[in-house]
């Protein structure tokens, strides 16, 4: 019964995949994603109606890897196409980000207990948490008790998606406050360039990717090469040709990084001649 269950999790998660690699406004995105979501709300009603959990450790995996993933994804969309909107007529659109940030911070903290569990990714007390009992009932009761703010009425499986959906949530809100920075720089007519060829960008970008360097990791390479090439005020081209070329360089298949790494250690060596008390 759980694998049905858990198949329609993942086509859901792979149709969400796939829409981040379209052109899509953070609008139209959050739009094509409800519907995407709304589709396999049915198949999540007629398994709650239907389930007889075997054992504790089917609730918990229900409950806890399952349900409350998939929630989250409805609450953060939700949340995406509320924030879209109030930027659409508000003017100052970074302090809309920092008050969600911090809605999101009060949250936190008045689950404080629930969320540290969360956060440790503990699981001595799951069969405590995620059951029958204790999580929500029917797909629809978990949107109204999403809204709730009497502590008792919500359960588990709507903390843990709110917590889910916030950490998604999170990630937005920082690059839009990238973004905020980026357009400020170029209100004020501030050019930073890139002044050395594209490629040695493009192979610094793929470096901290696959370093997961930023958000740990939870950026697509696009994604992040279009941070960049704001930033850097640079076209970067077909990232992925670029590092498809990387692979036939003769010499060294990371040029740029090698003479990162040698100007650095030049530099070193030379204020260690200079003053070498310091290396002491």
């Amino acid at each position: 019964m759980l694998e049905k269950i858990r198949k329609t999790l993942f086509e859901v998660e792979a149709q969400l995949s796939f829409l981040k690699n379209e052109k899509l406004s953070n609008s139209e995105n959050a739009i094509k994603s409800k519907e995407i979501y709304e589709h396999a709300v049915i198949h999540f009603l007629h398994f709650e109606k239907t389930v007889k959990f075997k054992n504790s450790s089917a609730e918990v995996e229900y409950f806890k890897e399952i349900k409350a993933k998939f929630l989250s994804y409805s609450f953060y969309f939700d949340k995406i196409l509320e924030i879209e909107k109030q930027k659409i007529y508000s003017p100052e659109n970074e302090e809309i980000f920092h008050r969600e940030k911090k809605c999101i911070e009060y949250y936190n903290t008045s689950n404080l207990d629930f969320f540290n569990y969360h956060k440790k990714k503990e699981t001595k007390s799951d069969s405590e948490f995620f059951n029958q009992a204790n999580c929500s009932q029917h797909i629809f009761n978990a949107e109204i008790n999403f809204l709730s703010t009497n502590k008792e009425s919500v359960k588990y499986d709507i903390l843990l998606a709110h917590f889910l959906a916030n950490e998604m949530l999170e990630n937005y809100l920082i690059n839009e406050l990238y973004l905020c920075k980026f357009n400020k720089i170029k209100d004020l007519g501030i050019r930073i360039k890139w002044t050395k060829h594209s490629s040695w960008l493009i192979e610094l970008i793929y470096g901290l990717w696959f370093l997961n360097c930023i958000n740990d990791g939870d950026i697509t390479i696009s994604e992040l090469a279009q941070i960049f090439s704001i930033v850097f005020n640079v076209d970067l081209g077909d990232i992925y040709h670029a590092f498809s070329r990387f692979k036939f360089r003769k010499e060294s298949y990371t040029i740029f990084c090698d003479f990162l790494k040698e100007a650095i250690i030049k530099k070193i060596e030379e204020d260690l001649l200079r003053f070498p008390s310091k290396s002491k």
